[in-house]
């Protein structure tokens, strides 16, 4: 039974789709999934192994082992947090990290265990996002012409200031029309 257990642990590990790692103390690489493996540019888990990675031969800013290390130590979990990663293939990537130390008996950080997600493509298309509507925003500022625009799906309406003006109204955008 506990053989049938740790064979269906492993697989859920090696499977996952997120990557699943301990680290073992001096930050050091001491298990990791073919997720993270992916993520950090290796062809599998026992390829990153080998490797002999340490937390600050992959982070792009060496200084956020040292906060995260101590905010571990202050909380004992690291919630979600964007950490940028630099592969073996030098390409630069965003991982969603979150960190557990497990203690010892005497109450020190025995391991690590960590769970990450490749979010690069996500905070860049969030940022295309955000730099899009500020030129829209900015177009519909100076813009000479009255724009409206209706929400089929919500039935709410939007008129930019010059709509207003253009009508001869002051611009009152705390209560817009609907029709």
């Amino acid at each position: 039974k506990l053989k049938l257990a740790e064979q269906r642990y492993r697989a859920m590990f090696e499977n996952a789709a997120e990557g699943i790692f301990h680290l073992a103390p001096g930050s050091k690489l001491a298990a990791a999934n073919a997720a993270l493996a992916e993520m950090l540019g290796y062809s599998g888990a026992q390829a990153v192994l080998n490797a002999g990675l340490v937390v600050r031969d992959v982070l792009v800013n060496p200084a956020v082992e040292a906060e995260l290390l101590s905010r571990l130590k202050a909380f004992g979990v690291v919630p979600g947090t964007d950490v940028s990663v630099r592969r073996s293939d030098g390409q630069e990537r965003i991982l969603w990290v979150t960190l557990r130390a497990v203690h010892d008996v005497r109450g020190n950080i025995e391991f690590i265990e960590g769970r990450a997600m490749d979010v690069t493509d996500e905070r860049r298309i969030r940022e295309e996002l955000e730099t899009n509507r500020e030129r829209l925003r900015l177009a519909l500022e100076t813009s000479s012409d009255g724009i409206w625009d209706y929400d089929v799906l919500s039935g709410q309406c939007y008129y930019s200031p010059r709509y207003f003006t253009m009508l001869g109204y002051e611009p009152d955008l705390s209560e817009q029309p609907r029709e």
